[in-house]
């Protein structure tokens, strides 16, 4: 509660809310738009079993194998890997701000994302 008042008093974003970014959605829910949080919750979980199986599984495969005898060679080609995976992704390389201003902002014809195109012009 300290923290609340302390940030409602400074005001540090200048515009006269308690958080950078504030949204405000004039229309209600519908019991449809659950639909899709419930699916990535599945996903999610599922994700995060198999997650786990692989990790195990590679623990495994690296205690018995050579790779397991050089683990700062491992760690640079994981690093190595995971940048370069990461590089491709616009999202990965685009500053926080932006990135979350993407993701509450609403959505126009002239925007240039995937997901515009994915939510306008496909049936």
């Amino acid at each position: 509660m300290v923290a609340a008042f302390v940030v409602r008093t400074i005001n540090p974003f200048e515009k006269g809310h308690d958080v950078l970014f504030f949204i405000e959605y004039k229309p209600e829910w519908s019991f449809f738009e659950l639909i899709p949080f419930v699916i990535l919750g599945f996903l999610g979980g599922a994700f995060g079993y198999f997650f786990i199986k692989l990790n195990i599984k590679w623990c495994k495969f690296r205690k018995n194998k050579n790779i397991g005898k050089y683990p700062i060679t491992e760690v640079i080609l994981v690093t190595f890997l995971t940048a370069s995976l990461g590089y491709l992704n616009e999202y990965t390389r685009m500053p926080m701000p932006e990135l979350i201003r993407h993701l509450i902002g609403k959505c126009s014809i002239a925007d240039d994302s995937i997901f515009v195109y994915l939510y306008f012009y496909l049936p």
